[in-house]
């Protein structure tokens, strides 16, 4: 085995075993009778290798889509989808932008914000919660994504509609 395919290995490796941390805090509030305000925070951290998280966020991605922007879906409580007339999602954060990434350099930890604001097509009747559904990164410039299980992990912030 030469010498890259070495090192691809042993960095997929430690990938594995030094997923991101999370911090666990969201929030969701209405801002008008149908709009509301979505923020799911994350942390990111690796001991071993410097990171990239996406900036772009985009609504209705699925765990499976091969995109390099991080999913995320709002949710009712009835089964059907609620009715979103215009839906805009943007990861923010205090780290170094490098080209459409947040770049996360090694032992650092780094928080994130996911902002949500949507507009409902009616006034906000039930409640509604935010889950993000896909978080890719970059190591060594090659495209990986957290796992399903840690993304089940984080907050889901849930607007409660008070009558």
């Amino acid at each position: 085995m030469n010498t890259r395919k070495m090192k691809l290995a042993v960095g997929v490796m430690c990938g594995l075993v030094f997923l991101p941390s999370f911090t666990h805090a969201s929030t969701a509030v209405q801002l008008t009778d149908t709009t509301a305000l979505f923020t799911i925070d994350f942390s990111f951290d690796d001991e071993l290798f410097a990171n990239e998280v996406p900036i772009a966020a985009e609504y209705g991605v699925s765990y499976l889509d091969r995109v390099d922007t991080v999913g995320y879906l709002i949710e009712g409580n009835e089964p059907d989808v609620p009715q979103i007339k215009e839906v805009n999602a943007l990861v923010l954060s205090t780290a170094p932008i490098v080209g459409t990434r947040y770049s996360v350099l090694e032992d650092t930890k780094t928080t994130f914000q996911l902002f949500i604001l949507a507009t409902f097509t009616e006034p906000i009747t039930e409640m509604y919660r935010a889950r993000i559904t896909k978080l890719p990164y970059y190591l060594n410039e090659k495209r990986t994504t957290v796992h399903q299980n840690q993304l089940d992990e984080l907050d889901t912030p849930t607007l409660v509609v008070e009558n």
